[in-house]
């Protein structure tokens, strides 16, 4: 039995078809483990915008000797202020800058759990606190926790209230 070859190159309909049934099956099994790693990237990110946040107000606190302090506005926004007057309030002289996380975390928000106001002092310490950070739906939620010695420290919780 002799099998004859033919000199055309290339791809069957079928070969085409059937390659093709494949990717799509392999995407459609693959999306949503995508949109769960993007949703976790989104909540690491707001985590540690927050955090490189308060380390930077930390570092301000020191270098200009002063109390700086976070008001928290909203549940994606926040305000970095001097405290002039180191009554904890924010008043309308004594913002440096308020920052909105939703454009480029649009799924995460937050909540101080313990007042809306975070403060350091000159000397590198600060007020007690903790920031709860809530992703999409199906992920677990962060906590950033603020002590008196002016560390913050990041933990996954599996809630927070």
């Amino acid at each position: 039995m002799i099998i004859e070859r033919s000199n055309s190159r290339g791809f069957s309909l079928v070969e085409l078809l059937i390659a093709i049934a494949i990717l799509a099956i392999l995407g459609a099994i693959s999306i949503p483990t995508f949109r769960h790693y993007l949703a976790q990237r989104r909540l690491n990110g707001a985590v540690r915008e927050l955090q490189n946040s308060l380390m930077a107000m930390r570092m301000q606190a020191v270098t200009e000797n002063r109390w700086i302090a976070m008001n928290i506005g909203s549940n994606h926004q926040f305000t970095i202020f001097r405290d002039v007057n180191k009554n904890g309030v924010l008043d309308s002289v004594e913002a440096v800058s308020v920052k909105d996380i939703h454009p480029t975390y649009y799924d995460v928000t937050f909540t101080s759990t313990t007042g809306a106001v975070l403060t350091f002092y000159p000397d590198g310490t600060a007020s007690t606190g903790k920031i709860c950070i809530h992703g999409a739906p199906g992920l677990k939620p962060n906590r950033l926790s603020l002590n008196s010695s002016g560390r913050v420290r990041t933990e996954e919780t599996a809630s927070c209230p």
